[in-house]
């Protein structure tokens, strides 16, 4: 039996913004969102743009704090009246962005890139070993140790997103963020990140929650579906009961649209 590593409990943001004259405009993010996932589940957050997926991650992350309820993240527990965010916990987690060139320092080789998180968070490491770190993870991402001394620019996008993840599992952590990693490449080149991902995540036994608007790339990841809409979870199942039999309406139509256009 896994251990459950996250839990939301009626969780919700509110964003503040100004507009003019008119004051203060409060945009609700999130409303009452509930669920879990255990330890080594892949989980997909599917819906539309404005559902709440993206604030989902950026919560989980400890980018964002939320207004209501509490989540729970291994041992620790982060409530709204108490919206600090565990130090301890930061490591373990690490995300992989929607556009992989403006994730990367464009000043820095690939080797220092992929091993910036280790120094950060543990400690400083001579060139070497940041060579041989590097070498590793390159080759675990399909990467041959050509790409050492380059600089992002000097590679593709699908390039670009395989050093994103290099660099994401550099720090081992126990939960990996992933938002929209495949959005910006072409079909071909997305086949093979997300094949890349499967691998990685069985191999390491990593928690991975996904984020994405097709959920037919969500059933191809995923043991488990959260649909979400206007900041509520629609609907919670594994890939075979959102795949075969889904209950809500909303989920149907997510599903027409992406076989349509995938």
């Amino acid at each position: 039996m896994m251990s459950m590593i996250i839990s939301f409990n009626n969780v919700s943001k509110t964003y503040k913004t100004r507009k003019g004259l008119t004051g203060e405009i409060k945009i609700r993010a999130l409303s009452n969102v509930s669920f879990e996932i255990e330890r080594g589940e892949k989980v997909a957050i599917v819906g539309e743009s404005g559902s709440g997926k993206s604030t989902i991650l950026k919560i989980i992350a400890g980018i964002e704090s939320i207004n209501e309820g509490s989540i729970k993240i291994g041992e620790f527990l982060i409530e709204a009246k108490n919206p600090k965010f565990p130090e301890e916990i930061k490591g373990k987690i690490q995300i992989v962005f929607q556009d992989p060139f403006s994730s990367l320092n464009p000043r820095l080789k690939i080797y220092q890139i992929i091993s910036e998180p280790i120094e950060v968070r543990e400690r400083k490491l001579k060139k070497e070993e940041k060579i041989e770190k590097a070498k590793y993870l390159l080759k675990l991402v399909g990467l041959n140790e050509d790409y050492l001394y380059r600089y992002p620019y000097q590679t593709s996008g699908g390039e670009r997103q395989r050093i994103a993840i290099a660099r994401a599992i550099s720090t081992e952590p126990e939960i990996i963020l992933l938002d929209e990693p495949t959005s910006s490449l072409d079909v071909f080149t997305q086949a093979h990140i997300l094949n890349l991902l499967i691998d990685i995540l069985e191999e390491l036994k990593i928690t991975s929650i996904f984020v994405t608007h097709n959920i037919v790339l969500a059933l191809k990841i995923a043991d488990k579906i959260i649909v979400m809409k206007e900041g509520r979870v629609v609907e919670i199942g594994s890939r075979d009961e959102i795949l075969e039999n889904p209950k809500e309406e909303y989920t149907k139509r997510l599903l027409r649209c992406s076989l349509i256009y995938s």
